[in-house]
């Protein structure tokens, strides 16, 4: 080597760091484009999950009652949507299978023969709790816009 000129000298001893500077590049382009396919995915199977919820609450609004069928489609629904928000939502989510119980109980009982005032008190749970459905969504949405929005879909690098 000592017959070679100093700058291919010098080239030569900078290819080394140049191909392992590119190799970064190459594994943070890659990195990069995992990341991204990750939200997005995380983020249709929160699209679906959030879409499960449409029929048992649409049904339950237009009957004004609650059938074990469509107690049955909320709790799949729930099921669904359990590991893919955090604890606000979930929890509002549990607390609607609640009140949709309670639902389904005062559907099922005001189906008997019952006194005026059971009658009443069942008429006004039924009630309470289809008021309470009836603003699923709009909490819903509320605490799922968090999870929904997709901040993170750039990597820090590129964000302004």
């Amino acid at each position: 080597m000592q017959d070679l000129p100093y700058w291919l000298k010098a080239l030569s001893a900078l290819s080394t760091p140049a191909i392992a500077i590119l190799g970064l590049g190459i594994a943070w382009a890659q990195w990069a484009t995992s990341r991204s396919k990750l939200v997005l995915d995380l983020h249709n199977q929160r699209a679906q999950a959030y879409a499960k919820f449409e029929e048992p609450i649409r049904e339950v609004l237009q009957a004004g009652s609650c059938d074990l069928r469509i107690y049955l489609s909320y709790c799949r629904a729930e099921r669904d949507a359990m590991f893919l928000f955090g604890r606000d939502v979930t929890d509002y989510i549990r607390k609607t299978r609640e009140t949709l119980n309670q639902l389904s109980y005062a559907t099922t009982m005001l189906a008997g023969n019952l006194e005026a005032q059971q009658r009443n008190d069942l008429l006004k749970l039924s009630t309470d709790c289809t008021l309470r459905v009836s603003e699923f969504w709009k909490e819903l949405d509320t605490l799922m816009i968090p999870y929904m929005r997709m901040d993170q879909k750039l990597p820090w690098t590129v964000r302004k």
